[in-house]
């Protein structure tokens, strides 16, 4: 796991086998800026030369805080560091937990209705008021028609919470007869399994891993991790956690500056947009937390390195405080 404190970013440009021919590269450091752009120019130049002995190699790599690619390291504002444990701000604002070798592992639960069936519902009631009284001539039959019809987009809408909430409740169940499964066959393991507000979470306890272990992917196949965090996890080589809550879900619409996070270090005209945004979220989070613990699995062994970061993690998510989810 890297997380740089220094970015830079080279350019180089060749005339080679009557092709002109320019690669971007970049260039990290936990050391200075300078090394940065020592690394960056040191890049550039050993891809131009693969360039030139005929390899496909793309010609600049994607500015994205995390996930870039193979070999790029996590792109993300330090806020603190716990060892070799990180806290980093992430695209949309949030605090991340990253972790070398402390499992946790992210469980969604999606029940694949639209959230928004209500607004959908009301506006389709609305359009066909619209367009009763456009086609009739009167607006009384139009307003007559709305009504007649939004008892039946109520009732709908109310269906569909409630198969959501059954939804919900069928996959969390199942979800967690994975955990338990597992945990069967493992008795060896301390798993400690967290409900968040869309999904769980899981924290193994008992001792630290390679994210590229084996016995991890066997974890992430048997209670189906989230594809997308697998596929992170491998290639950032860490673990990863989010700390604080989600910002449309305090109530936050406006992005952090800049939007997509992803040109750390940040520009000095964004400096004072963010750091307003920042004071604004800490506010609006006060009165939320990011999971809560639910039940553990397993034995009773625990790892020093994974009890630390577990305490780490418990006091920023305020997993004892019984908060509304977020």
């Amino acid at each position: 796991m890297i997380v740089p404190r220094y970015w830079a970013e080279a350019r180089l440009h060749e005339e080679h086998a009557g092709r002109s021919i320019t690669v971007w590269r970049f260039g990290w450091s936990d050391t200075s800026q300078e090394h940065a752009e020592a690394v960056a120019r040191s890049r550039a130049a050993e891809a131009m030369e693969r360039i030139r002995r005929g390899e496909n190699l793309p010609r600049r790599e994607r500015r994205v805080p995390y996930g870039a690619g193979e070999g790029i390291p996590i792109r993300e504002e330090i806020v603190q560091t716990y060892g070799d444990t990180v806290i980093t701000r992430n695209c949309y604002g949030a605090l991340c937990l990253n972790t070398p070798d402390v499992l946790f592992v992210d469980i969604d639960l999606d029940p694949r209705l639209p959230a928004k069936w209500y607004g959908l519902s009301v506006l389709f009631c609305g359009l066909l008021g619209v367009w009763v009284g456009h086609v009739t001539g009167r607006v009384g039959a139009g307003a007559t028609a709305f009504f007649m019809v939004l008892p039946v987009a109520l009732f709908v809408t109310a269906w569909s919470y409630q198969w959501i909430t059954r939804r919900l409740n069928l996959l969390e169940r199942r979800a967690i007869n994975r955990v338990r499964r597992f945990a069967e066959r493992h008795p060896g393991w301390h798993l400690r399994l967290y409900r968040a507000a869309a999904g769980l979470r899981l924290l193994a306890l008992h001792q630290t891993f390679d994210p590229l272990d084996p016995v991890v992917t066997e974890l992430f196949t048997a209670v189906r991790a989230d594809p997308n965090y697998v596929r992170m996890c491998r290639m950032q080589k860490c673990f990863r956690a989010r700390l604080t809550p989600k910002p449309w879900r305090v109530g936050i619409s406006k992005h952090i500056r800049p939007r997509h996070g992803a040109a750390w270090p940040v520009d000095p005209r964004f400096a004072e947009a963010r750091a307003q945004w920042i004071r604004r979220y800490e506010y609006a989070i006060a009165g939320f937390g990011v999971c809560a613990l639910t039940r553990e699995f397993g034995s009773h062994t625990i790892h020093p390195a994974a009890y630390d970061v577990c305490r780490l993690h418990d006091t920023f998510c305020r997993v004892v405080e019984n908060l509304p989810l977020a």
